[in-house]
């Protein structure tokens, strides 16, 4: 799809109904961004097709994978492929995605459909053709290889490839962006993470970052955001496309036949007729709804009360949970370590070859002179409450090598 003749706009986040924009088009190459509502937009510019950049807030992606490749079944396996990671019910998302080259794993989109449903008729009063919507961050400029991270004075936006990304708080980018890092694999590491800072501050890095800071390539910028979009949408397209195949727009009411016009009337009193006998419950299950979200956003606020804006809750709840795991597990450690080393250290006629740590259990190898000096070692280990298993004797040419394990009976 050619987009150099589109007109690229973004929703200002602090003010929906008002957006920036600028022609994609390469002789405006230099040219400021405007901004303007629909209806004056429109005014100016009806006859261009419209790429829109929606915020990146508004749109999960991820990665899944199936074993069928035939459109049909992936559009009902996806979204209940994914059921359990979305806090909203399925018939309120729209789900968009993409194969990732040849393989059996797809790019996902996620995104509300009344919001996005309620912009595009928006739109359509305005008379403007949207051809493609976006999420902010896959309108990165990226290359092979390399994260392009874009930095404003709200907010982050993370590109990791064509076809995923994500938005998060500032202050929370790069502790999810090292831990993101640490999590893939090594033939998926970039070689580079190339940071834009657009805000008005200097940018710090951390120092327990999980990668190296020599890979990072840090630009300070003084321009428009929607320039960097631009930069992204030409030189580095993505796959993802929000719009709805089922929106056609400027294409006002078809001529209809008299006689299916009056079925068609008659059809719609039975369902007005129906939909208020069933009103009462579609009201009760609204309220209901944003009952759960009121709770869900105080729950979210009392775990991270830092934030401004709820954001990923269930990967940020996950993310907290490994952490207290890996916390407690060094915890366990160092606590079976300090007890076990003490009594090693009391014994003089021994000599530790051996010791690693897995499950909250020291696997020790020793070498001791003989069996007795074993089984007096082995009732001091149980006499401080620890438990002694899995114990291999193999005698060698001077001394007895005993291979065990020990664990907390308390844990």
């Amino acid at each position: 799809m050619n987009i150099s003749n589109c007109l690229l706009l973004h929703c200002n986040i602090n003010n929906p109904q008002s957006f920036e924009w600028l022609p994609i088009i390469n002789k405006f190459h230099d040219s400021e961004t405007q901004t303007n509502d629909l209806l004056e937009i429109a005014h100016q510019h009806q006859s261009n097709d419209i790429v829109i950049i929606s915020p990146g807030t508004d749109t999960t992606t991820t990665s899944i994978s199936l074993p069928t490749t035939r459109h049909s079944q992936l559009q009902t396996a996806i979204p209940f492929a994914l059921e359990e990671q979305l806090a909203s019910d399925l018939q309120q998302l729209h789900f968009v995605f993409h194969p990732e080259g040849k393989t059996k794993f797809f790019s996902v989109a996620i995104t509300a459909k009344k919001q996005l449903h309620d912009w595009l008729e928006e739109f359509n009063k305005a008379k403007l053709k949207p051809i493609k919507i976006i999420p902010e961050y896959l309108a990165l400029p990226i290359k092979e290889d390399e994260w392009t991270v874009v930095i404003t004075d709200n907010y982050g936006l993370v590109r990791t490839n064509l076809n995923t990304g994500y938005a998060i708080e500032q202050n929370h980018l790069f502790t999810l962006l090292s831990q993101q890092y640490a999590q893939v694999s090594e033939t998926k590491k970039p070689q580079e993470i190339y940071v834009i800072n657009l805000s008005q501050k200097d940018i710090i890095l951390p120092l327990d970052l999980s990668f190296p800071k020599e890979i990072i390539r840090l630009e300070k910028r003084n321009c428009s955001i929607c320039h960097i979009f631009r930069q992204g949408l030409v030189n580095s397209p993505t796959d993802i496309n929000l719009l709805p195949h089922e929106f056609h727009f400027g294409s006002g009411l078809k001529k209809i036949n008299k006689f299916w016009l009056l079925a068609g009337s008659l059809t719609l009193l039975w369902l007005s007729v129906f939909i208020v006998g069933n009103s009462i419950s579609y009201f009760y299950l609204q309220h209901e709804q944003q009952q759960l979200q009121q709770q869900i956003t105080v729950l979210y606020q009392q775990l991270f009360p830092e934030s401004t804006n709820v954001v990923a809750p269930e990967l940020r709840i996950q993310q907290e949970i490994q952490k207290i795991q890996q916390q407690q597990s060094d915890q366990g450690f160092l606590t079976l370590l300090e007890k076990t080393g003490n009594i090693l250290k009391a014994s003089s006629k021994l000599q530790l070859e051996h010791l690693s740590y897995q499950n909250n259990t020291l696997h020790l190898t020793i070498a001791v002179p003989d069996i007795q000096s074993w089984k007096i070692l082995q009732n001091t280990i149980k006499d401080k409450g620890l438990k002694v298993g899995q114990v291999n004797i193999k005698p060698s040419s001077n001394n007895i090598l005993v291979t065990f394990i020990v664990s907390d009976e308390a844990r």
